[in-house]
């Protein structure tokens, strides 16, 4: 018996992850002593690829099973741990994917779900009827919910399928599932860490692809329905993370970031060096320099993580609680594309606009071109009058090059090493930072 899954996996695409799978092995398996299972990849390169939690089980005669539960703030598939209250949409899509894995038919099979506020009271439900289902089937509850006025705090989906026969269900156990949401005005967030206690994380850092010590990008999609302030960007690092290590936050719109070009910030924050209180506190959030207000659209914010070749490890959780669309979550390295994760990166964006910002930087009528640069030499052409500095500084923050100029100058990187470098200019009326990368 020979079985293909993930067959419609597009190029550049995931399947869920977790992803559970059911297979009949009983016409080959009924009876026989013993069996041997063997997986086999076919494919030319993957991300990652596991196998786990294999187990042969017997059927029972009535058992169903709910596969997963969902509750997409956007109807496309994306679960949000955090949510503002101006990005919810008038209506959540909710529903569930039954299997009735019993050898026998179960009628009457209804799937019901009530959502609970933090007091314990009910805010919302929704219910379907699948009707009668046979042995090996699947069905899913699928509904569009007007959802009422909702508070700030923690909210809890619980979503049960039942049947005729449940009191006989072989594991009752699986007809359960749990989802939760939070809605907060100061953050809008895709993990769960901190809104579900069982949130499920691994995660990404500098350690995590060759290559990418000084130069990986996380990304987490956001959706924007109503303009929405964004201060700056927060992470939730991995105690191991270490005090030194230097992040750069952004701001990204889909349509550059899904051609591969992380080089056109909407917004970009200085270079901030980790502390040892954000390392204590498994938390760092970097401001811009003012208030960025997104209008509708679709959006990234996105970290950029610098190690000075390891020298200073710094990781990201990665929450693998509920499976997400493809491009939920994205990683990025420098020079090379953008690729799927499909997971919710604790990458946030902080939409709390009473937080105080960075030092407003004043200073325009400047270029610096070409970003990035080959040769390593970067033209600096500035139409403001009198004497202006230039300071460049490398991933750890050491001057690497300074120069005092009027009207341009060319920054002569030739001889450092690649990498992300940025550059301060300023004079009697103000200051600016860019980023520039020596490829």
């Amino acid at each position: 018996m020979c079985s293909e899954v993930f067959a419609d996996v597009p190029v550049n695409g995931s399947s869920l992850n977790p992803e559970k799978i059911s297979l009949n092995i009983s016409a080959v398996a009924g009876g026989a002593s013993s069996v041997f299972v063997r997986f086999h990849w076919t494919g030319t390169w993957a991300y990652t690829w596991f196998v786990d939690d294999v187990a042969i089980v017997e059927q029972p005669q009535y058992d169903l099973i709910m596969n997963y539960s969902f509750l997409s703030h956007t109807g496309n598939g994306e679960e949000y741990g955090r949510v503002p209250s101006a990005q919810f949409y008038p209506e959540m899509n909710v529903g569930a994917e039954i299997l009735n894995f019993g050898v026998l038919p179960q009628g009457n099979v209804t799937v019901d779900m009530e959502v609970r506020d933090d007091a314990n009271n009910v805010v919302f439900t929704s219910s379907q009827l699948l009707g009668t289902m046979n042995s090996g089937d699947r069905d899913t509850m699928d509904q569009q919910v007007t959802l009422p006025a909702l508070a700030e705090g923690t909210y809890k989906a619980t979503t049960v399928v039942t049947s005729l026969e449940s009191s006989n269900d072989g594991s009752p156990d699986n007809n359960t599932s749990v989802r939760y949401f939070a809605v907060d005005n100061g953050l809008y967030a895709t993990d769960l860490i901190g809104v579900d206690t069982n949130a499920i994380v691994n995660a990404l850092g500098s350690e995590s692809f060759t290559d990418a010590e000084d130069g990986l990008y996380l990304l987490s999609y956001y959706e924007v329905r109503q303009d929405m302030p964004v201060a700056g960007v927060e992470l939730i690092i991995t105690s191991t993370s270490t005090a030194g290590a230097q992040v750069i936050v952004s701001l990204h719109d889909t349509a550059t970031v899904n051609q591969d070009d992380i080089g056109s910030p909407i917004v970009e924050s200085v270079s901030y060096t980790v502390t040892a209180a954000d390392v204590a506190a498994q938390t760092v959030q970097v401001l811009f320099s003012g208030l960025e207000t997104l209008p509708v659209g679709g959006y990234y914010a996105a970290a950029l993580l610098l190690s000075n070749n390891n020298t200073f490890p710094i990781a990201v959780f990665d929450d693998i609680t509920v499976p997400q669309p493809g491009l939920m979550g994205g990683i990025h390295i420098l020079g090379d594309a953008t690729y799927s994760n499909g997971n919710a990166i604790a990458v946030r964006a902080i939409t709390d606009p009473s937080i105080s910002v960075a030092e407003q930087d004043g200073l325009d009528g400047v270029q610096m071109y070409p970003n990035p640069s080959v040769d390593g030499l970067v033209r600096v052409v500035s139409v403001l009058s009198g004497i202006s500095t230039v300071e460049v500084t490398n991933a750890m923050g050491e001057i690497v090059l300074s120069d005092r100029f009027t009207g341009s100058t060319t920054l002569n990187l030739s001889g450092a090493a690649k990498g992300v470098y940025m550059v301060r200019i300023s004079n009697e009326e103000g200051s600016m930072v860019q980023r520039i990368v020596r490829n």
